[in-house]
């Protein structure tokens, strides 16, 4: 948007314009700037002829201290003023005062129009710069910390892998496996979404996991199916109550009745809802 706004010289003649008063500072610099000339001309002091060029006026200090209605010391003083900020240059003689209003080509022209504008949209770039570090300062942390969110938990799935004791008890075949059985591998196996789980949470689990090995871990993944709850969450909370909080192990759900959950449809195979954990998995996209 433009800070410009035209005001025509004829201005001069409106009837509030013509009211009789003590000038303004405000008012005495408009009306130089509108008694100052537009282009280049020749005007007549006396017998001669002057030229003068754009953005210059021929006064006289007396013509302006009865314009403005002031005395002849405030205007000296207020020009003097002008002429420190640089706004205008003052050149007198016996017969005429000129005054030179400084930079009149910039501000009233088309230079100066553009150079505003150019101000404008650099300062508004400026202003938005921080907005946007901030912005893609705030995507990037929260990008990184997704990222070491998804390798600590996949350090976690590891360390629980390697940890897990030997001798579980297969819940379907009713021994021991001759392999280590991980904990998110038998949650992937049977379909339990386990996004949702906090690290606090998986570590939780993992330790259910060890303490009631495959057979009661199983067992409470069935139950959280029968209930329509497929979450990993569930099945936490299902060895939760099963353990008292984490009190009873292996060998003492052993020792209490077998309890029984219900069983897994044939054609329901487990091993076709396999699925790896990705990036994808953890962050749901980009």
């Amino acid at each position: 948007m433009s800070s410009w706004f035209s005001i025509h010289r004829s201005i001069k003649n409106h009837w509030l314009f013509q009211e009789e008063r003590k000038f303004s500072k405000f008012e005495a610099w408009f009306f130089i700037l509108m008694e100052t000339n537009f282009a280049d001309g020749k005007v007549p002091i006396g017998n001669q002829i002057v030229s003068v060029k754009r953005g210059e006026f021929f006064t006289s200090k007396l013509k302006l201290s009865e314009k403005f209605g002031w005395s002849r010391k405030k205007l000296d003083a207020f020009l003097r003023a002008l002429e420190r900020d640089n706004m205008i240059h003052i050149k007198s003689t016996t017969k005429y005062t000129l005054i030179t209003v400084v930079n009149y080509d910039f501000y009233q022209g088309n230079e100066g129009r553009n150079a505003q504008q150019k101000r404008q949209q650099e300062r508004q770039q400026s202003e938005q710069q921080p907005h946007n570090n901030r912005t893609s300062n705030a995507q990037q942390l929260h990008t990184t910390n997704k990222k070491k969110e998804f390798n600590n938990v996949n350090n976690l799935y590891s360390a629980a892998g390697e940890e897990s004791n030997s001798s579980y008890e297969h819940v379907d075949k009713g021994h021991e496996p001759k392999e280590k059985t991980n904990t998110v591998d038998l949650l992937n196996k049977y379909g339990m979404p386990d996004n949702k789980l906090g690290n606090k949470d998986r570590m939780e689990l993992f330790e259910l996991h060890e303490k009631v090995k495959d057979k009661y871990f199983i067992r409470a993944i069935e139950k959280a199916k029968t209930k329509n709850a497929p979450t990993a969450n569930y099945v936490l909370g299902i060895l939760r109550r099963e353990t008292e909080g984490g009190k009873l192990t292996y060998e003492d759900l052993e020792k209490q009745p077998v309890k029984t959950y219900g069983h897994r449809s044939r054609n329901n195979d487990p091993i076709k809802r396999l699925r790896e954990l990705t990036e994808e998995d953890v962050f749901g996209g980009e």
